[in-house]
């Protein structure tokens, strides 16, 4: 039976649009490890994601993800991100054109005889 090798694929940088790509550090094995992943497998190889436009990269404090699966999903999990800048955006817009409404309503008067 065979594996499937094909690899994760990578959306394209979130700061520049540039192309992605894997990246990998590999760790000598001692007899000590100095770095484990969360579920406790000590680090020997680690994969991360980085844009070959301007460097971006998703390493971790261990040098990235366990697989490149894990890694290629943490680089493309932005539309939460992204939704909550549109949203911050939209109610900043909102904060503003209400502003702006009240000036408006508050100077309707301005200038009027008494």
């Amino acid at each position: 039976m065979s594996q499937n090798t094909a690899q994760p694929e990578l959306q394209p940088c979130p700061c520049c649009g540039g192309e992605a790509s894997f990246g990998i550090v590999r760790y000598s094995k001692t007899s000590k490890p100095h770095a484990w992943f969360a579920d406790g497998t000590p680090v020997e190889t680690a994969h991360y994601a980085r844009c070959n436009h301007c460097d971006l990269e998703n390493r971790t404090i261990v040098g990235g993800f366990q697989t490149k699966e894990l890694a290629a999903k943490r680089w493309n999990t932005r539309p939460a991100i992204e939704r909550a800048i549109a949203e911050a955006v939209a109610a900043e817009r909102d904060r503003c054109r209400a502003t702006v409404e009240g000036v408006r309503i508050a100077s309707d008067g301005c200038g009027d005889p008494a």
